[in-house]
């Protein structure tokens, strides 16, 4: 009894979370890990939409299931396992976690459907190695450069090499920076903190698409069982 009246509290809390983004009082910055990007985010509200007006029209125990597949699906992708990292700050090896995957998101052109594409951590220390070769070889053929032009150009290289995303191209930036303090107070106020970046680099595409009521036809192999919502690879 008890886990059905906690299921039917999550699918209303989920249809009301989709329910807020129509009134355009949540972001799609809600998921940490999950990302969309300009036509992502207005596919996303078209379907908060869509859930609102069947609920209106009487179909609110649909629209409520279906939210809550769909935020499922969503939260799968957000709470993916962590990957450890170290890093030597102040001479001391300091341990820290990032995300194993980001997912940006974007409209795939079918109804209530979305294309989806995976990025995965690069180690700080592959990314360095590349840039600092870059960088090299470009002060190398390029004396009169200023320190920033030959920054940018290694920076661009590095970029296209590791597959990350373009600035201009996301909405949020998929980087993680983390911050490391001295133990020591005095250090603390003379040097402040040591940062490093971890950049994702894209991994591979899929679709996250809609099977349920209403649906169009969908061309993907399905196996079994499957949700309103799936994902395809």
């Amino acid at each position: 009894m008890q886990n059905a009246q906690q299921k039917t509290e999550t699918m209303k809390n989920s249809y009301k979370m989709l329910e807020e983004l129509v009134y355009g009082h949540l972001g799609t910055g809600y998921w940490r890990n999950v990302s969309f990007t300009r036509s992502g985010s207005m596919r996303l509200c078209a379907v908060a939409g869509w859930l609102t007006g069947l609920a209106h029209a009487g179909e609110i125990e649909q629209a409520k299931e279906l939210a809550h597949d769909l935020l499922g699906v969503l939260e799968q992708q957000n709470n993916y396992y962590e990957v450890e990292y170290v890093h030597t700050a102040f001479g001391v090896e300091q341990r820290y976690e990032v995300p194993s995957q980001k997912v940006v998101i974007s409209d795939d052109g079918t109804f209530n459907g979305f294309a989806l594409a995976w990025y995965r951590p690069i180690h700080p220390n592959q990314w360095e190695k590349h840039y600092d070769k870059c960088r090299a070889r470009i002060s190398r053929e390029n004396p009169d450069l200023e320190y920033w032009q030959s920054h940018e150009m290694a920076e661009g290289e590095t970029r296209t090499h590791f597959k990350v995303r373009a600035k201009e191209e996301a909405m949020n930036s998929l980087d993680e920076r983390k911050y490391f303090w001295p133990d020591d107070e005095q250090k603390k106020s003379l040097f402040g903190p040591e940062s490093v970046t971890v950049r994702y680099g894209f991994s591979h595409i899929g679709g996250l698409l809609y099977h349920g009521p209403g649906r169009g036809r969908v061309f993907a192999v399905t196996i079994g069982d499957h949700r309103a919502w799936s994902i395809h690879t």
